[in-house]
């Protein structure tokens, strides 16, 4: 119960600015896209219990739910799916499990949703997390960054403005190496982004390094 407030408590840090915007103003909202880490029940929980990331939104007093909620309007949604890539991957079934759904799918999925009037959001007091790349052990780190280069594009057009791209945990052995090799790319990811989205919000969240 102590690890699971410590992990929450250190990623609110990457929430305080949501939290400053909503004091005062309409209710905050987080969306998350992501894998196994954080995957709520979109895919499967792979787990006994809430991710670090549910916990977090509770801590934040938000309502998480997942896109297949037929009552999702004015609720946080996690779109994470276990065994998500970051790019464009179709999902599997296996029994009640889907798995796989890649981060680009489930961010286009929020894409359309927000075209469509069935998504609405504040952009100023809105947090966009992103945490992935542990199942991109068989393509390039230039790919990987490419694929999160691309949806953090696909949110900021939509009018995103607070994004935090997660850190992954290294100390996991079957994805020590992916891990060790992507962490400095996403780390530099913000200031590559900077230029080009200067209106953006853009930093690195340390949840890899708290769940280590």
């Amino acid at each position: 119960m102590r690890l699971r407030h410590s992990i929450a408590a250190a990623l609110a840090v990457a929430a305080l600015p949501l939290m400053a915007c909503a004091q005062g103003a309409a209710p905050g909202a987080m969306y998350i896209f992501g894998d196994s880490f954080s995957d709520i029940g979109a895919g499967y929980q792979d787990g006994n219990g809430p991710t670090a990331l549910a916990y977090l939104a509770a801590d934040m007093k938000l309502d998480l739910t997942v896109p297949q909620d037929p009552h999702l309007r004015g609720k946080s949604i996690d779109f994470a799916v276990s065994g998500a890539p970051t790019g464009s991957h179709a999902a599997r079934q296996v029994g009640s499990a889907k798995l796989g759904l890649g981060m680009e799918n489930q961010v286009q999925d929020f894409a359309r949703r927000v075209r469509s009037g069935e998504i609405l959001f504040s952009p100023q007091n809105t947090l966009f997390y992103l945490a992935g790349g542990l199942n991109d052990s068989s393509i390039t780190t230039a790919a990987t960054i490419g694929n999160l280069t691309s949806e953090i594009r696909t949110l900021c057009a939509l009018g995103a403005i607070h994004i935090r791209v997660a850190i992954l945990p290294e100390d996991n052995p079957g994805f020590h190496a992916v891990a060790m090799r992507l962490n400095p790319a996403i780390e530099a990811l913000p200031a590559q982004l900077a230029p080009e989205l200067p209106d953006a919000d853009i930093r690195v969240s340390a949840w890899g390094r708290h769940f280590d």
